[in-house]
């Protein structure tokens, strides 16, 4: 009986295998609400730290030494998120139980932990089933000797909204397979890459089969939980999935998405982008609707001239083409407003790129 009783001691004691057990937080963790953490794109706070649902989020920081990220999937395997240093990746994958350790060497590094996508992707952090595509970053557990340190001054405060579908998020730029980590990737995209090559702030509120009607009744919520971060410039992908809608009807849901958009921001400036190769044409519509705005406000940009390639047979537009019109946007932005963070410079090194 005795060694019965042992034995059951010993066993509660050992470790088991195969199981994951929850973290708890270290006693040096950097929590995720230190003024050095940089969060860029579309976030939310919680009670342990921060979480998004938005594909092409970010959130940055500098180390010296080595630590842990601490990051928790919605859905383990749903989230596909890349790590930088310095601005190259330096590991890519499915989040999982465990998170590869970092280290940022005796001079210091600035790293960033990038969401680039979604099995099962949401839209509205709101209802029920929006954890299983949640992001949680609830800080940095520093190793011994790991030195924290705060992000050089940001150059710019210019904001972008990016409001949109699939082409917008990046869902099937590299094609449309049953592997969706092979298919979707929002580090891709033009939004994203433009918000690099300007240093600005953004949020990508976009997804793939996006229609007018959904992101009309869903976006006044994504506005209120970021009130007080106004864009500088809004630009709008909306009506590839509504290719079937009138042209009166696709005439009046733009217009009360450009009027919802105002309401939250009055002075931000509207970008209309216009990818629309096959029918209907609506760029028509869409520079008729510009006019009806004050002079400025709305502006229609053309992105067919940079489209040089599909990833699917002709709907989404590889990551080639949207190289391209990241550059062409960049130079537009830098062109009609001097006051964002893009020189001449940096539109030339992203078209050496191409």
């Amino acid at each position: 009986m005795r060694l019965g009783i042992l034995g059951m001691i010993l066993a509660a004691c050992l470790p088991v295998w195969g199981q994951p057990v929850p973290a708890k937080p270290m006693a040096n963790r950097v929590p995720a609400d230190a003024p050095g953490f940089r969060y860029l794109g579309a976030w939310q706070e919680t009670a342990v730290g921060r979480r998004t649902i938005h594909p092409g989020s970010q959130v940055r920081f500098c180390l010296r030494g080595g630590a842990r990220l601490a990051l928790q999937p919605g859905q383990p395997e749903g989230i596909m998120v890349a790590i930088r240093r310095e601005g190259a990746d330096i590991w890519r994958g499915r989040l999982g139980s465990g998170v590869p350790s970092i280290d940022g060497g005796e001079q210091g590094a600035e790293f960033s932990v990038v969401y680039l996508a979604a099995r099962q992707p949401r839209f509205d952090p709101a209802l029920p089933d929006a954890e299983v595509a949640e992001l949680e970053f609830h800080g940095l557990d520093l190793d011994e000797g790991g030195q924290w340190g705060d992000l050089p001054d940001q150059p710019s405060h210019f904001r972008m909204d990016f409001i949109g579908d699939s082409i917008t998020v990046g869902d099937s730029i590299l094609g449309r397979s049953a592997v969706w980590d092979l298919d979707f990737d929002a580090s891709l995209t033009y939004s994203f890459k433009l918000a690099e090559m300007l240093d600005a702030d953004y949020r990508i509120w976009a997804f793939g089969g996006a229609r007018g009607g959904q992101i009309i009744s869903q976006l006044p919520a994504l506005q209120a939980e970021t009130r007080g971060a106004h864009p500088r410039l809004t630009f709008i992908n909306v009506g590839a999935n509504n290719r079937s809608t009138n042209p009166t009807h696709y005439r009046a849901m733009m217009s009360q998405l450009m009027d919802q958009v105002f309401e939250a921001h009055p002075q931000t400036r509207i970008v209309l982008l216009n990818f629309f190769r096959m029918t209907p044409n609506r760029l028509p519509i869409l520079r008729e609707l510009a006019k009806t705005y004050p002079p400025g406000a709305v502006r229609c940009f053309d992105a067919r001239a940079y489209l040089v390639g599909y990833s699917d047979g002709g709907v989404h537009p590889d990551a080639e083409s949207h190289g391209r019109l990241a550059c062409a946007l960049a130079a537009f932005v830098c062109g009609e407003f001097p006051e964002a963070e893009g020189s001449a410079s940096v539109v030339a090194r992203g078209k050496a790129d191409e």
